[in-house]
């Protein structure tokens, strides 16, 4: 009666692992997960904001969302990832709208959208128009009103997006312009980061905002998916009022791939987001000479299954057995 009253074999159950999965999307593509997967960590930024021309301002960085390792998946369905590629850099000539960089593209996937960062300003004597204003984003852009007298600053837009991707989002404004005149080095502003916001215009080094350490998250660096910066995305860019080297630092976390502003005499050295970093671009040159800005760099995503066990057991089983695994949820 050891079967509890079946005839049949009896049946010991053995003990299988799901192993803990993290899978990297650098560009656009499809995620399917794993069998027995019914939760997942998963990490989504947006392109990066382009940085500013003449005198211009860093980019934003792209909205970066952070779930918690219980966000809800089910297991073997297949989910659509859309990566958002940089923002392009002002460019001079151009009118003002061009001298301003352009706004990242929104990445997307698990119904949830991290929204592209704002595009750094470019030279104005005041906010109005809107051009000096750092673009609106997931962070937003620096901004670039050298005569400012009164408050000039963009606006992160990713806290606030509906639903799980306001509530797992992080981005911040960029620094503000409101300061007297200042022949040298002007008074553009970082592009805001995950992390922290852009650094003020007027003053040395003027750097973007920090981006977002992920590693508690998804474990120690170095990781084969993290990439270049180590496990810290969305960077902002610095301002061309930064001479360079003096980018968006982060201390205890690292760099969050944000670009270098141009604050020499020479146009052409800023530099641009980090790739698949969400990073914004380095705002270019303090004066209007003719060349483009340098862009954000391109989102990314991560997705990160848990290590699962089960047990598993063929033949006949008691309806004893049965209860008492099914009541334990383990039963397959």
């Amino acid at each position: 009666m050891s079967n509890g009253g079946i005839i049949g074999p009896v049946n010991d159950p053995t003990t299988g692992t799901q192993a803990q999965i993290t899978t990297p999307f650098t560009a656009s593509g499809t995620f399917t997960a794993a069998p027995r997967s019914t939760s997942a960590t998963v990490l989504l930024i947006a392109g990066g904001g382009g940085g500013g021309i003449c005198g211009g301002a860093g980019g934003g960085a792209g909205g970066l969302i952070l779930t918690p390792s219980s966000f809800p998946i089910t297991g073997g369905s297949s989910y659509p990832i859309i990566i958002g590629g940089g923002g392009t850099g002002g460019t001079f000539p151009g009118n003002s709208s061009q001298q301003q960089g352009q706004v990242g593209t929104d990445s997307t996937g698990f119904s949830l959208t991290a929204k592209g960062g704002g595009g750094g300003g470019t030279g104005q004597t005041t906010c109005s128009p809107s051009f000096a204003k750092g673009g609106s984003g997931g962070s937003g852009g620096g901004n670039r009103a050298y005569r400012a007298t009164s408050g000039c600053a963009s606006t992160s837009t990713q806290p606030t997006q509906p639903g799980d991707s306001g509530t797992y989002g992080f981005g911040n404004s960029g620094g503000t312009a409101s300061v007297p005149f200042i022949p040298a080095p002007y008074a553009g502003s970082g592009g805001g980061g995950a992390g922290g916001v852009g650094g003020n215009g007027g003053s040395l080094p003027v750097s973007g905002g920090a981006g977002k350490d992920v590693t508690p998250s998804f474990g120690a660096a170095p990781q084969p998916f993290y990439g270049p910066t180590a496990g810290v995305y969305a960077g902002g860019g610095s301002s061309s009022s930064t001479f360079p080297g003096g980018n968006n630092s982060n201390p205890g976390g690292g760099p969050g791939g944000g670009g270098i502003g141009n604050g020499s005499t020479t146009p052409g050295s800023a530099t641009a987001g980090t790739s698949n970093t969400g990073g914004g671009g380095g705002g270019e040159y303090r004066g209007c000479t003719p060349v483009t800005a340098p862009s954000g760099g391109p989102g990314v995503a991560l997705v990160q299954e848990p290590a699962v066990s089960f047990f598993t057991a063929s033949g006949v089983w008691s309806l004893s057995e049965q209860y008492n695994f099914k009541k334990a949820g383990q039963w397959t």
